[in-house]
């Protein structure tokens, strides 16, 4: 595994940094019973952010069948943003309708996503069952 602290940054325009949540995720990989774990932590806004406060909320892990490090890298990393999405729509009103989310995580295929999409999209690849995969992607 590799030690360095990627982070990955996926922002919505937002007016106030009461919404803007701080994920941390990892996850690990047992190779002989194909068994991936992950964890993740989530500050709520940059006051627990830089404080380091840890409320009620703690450290969630997830236990799941898959082939690959990276795989359950990926899965735990799709956990965590679905529970801040979720948690966003719970505290999500008409004044304040944007948010952010900045994303660490060791690892380094999901620190390159989106410079990797940014470039598939500028060439407009084209998956092998031909379609235009620039068009399905969901705007960040």
């Amino acid at each position: 595994m590799n030690c360095n602290r990627d982070f990955l940054s996926l922002f919505w325009p937002t007016t106030s940094m009461q919404n803007h949540y701080y994920v941390y995720t990892d996850a690990s990989f047992n190779q002989k019973h194909n068994l991936g774990v992950s964890g993740f932590y989530i500050f709520h806004n940059s006051r627990e952010h830089n404080a380091g406060l840890t409320p009620l909320s703690v450290i969630r892990t997830v236990q799941f069948q898959e082939t690959s490090n990276i795989r359950a890298e990926l899965r735990g990393a799709l956990s965590a943003l679905e529970a801040v999405e979720t948690q966003g729509k719970a505290k999500m009103s008409a004044a304040q309708p944007d948010w952010a989310i900045t994303l660490y995580t060791d690892c380094q295929t999901i620190s390159y996503l989106l410079k990797r999409r940014e470039k598939l999209e500028s060439c407009k690849y084209v998956s092998h069952r031909k379609k235009n995969r620039s068009s399905q992607c969901r705007s960040l």
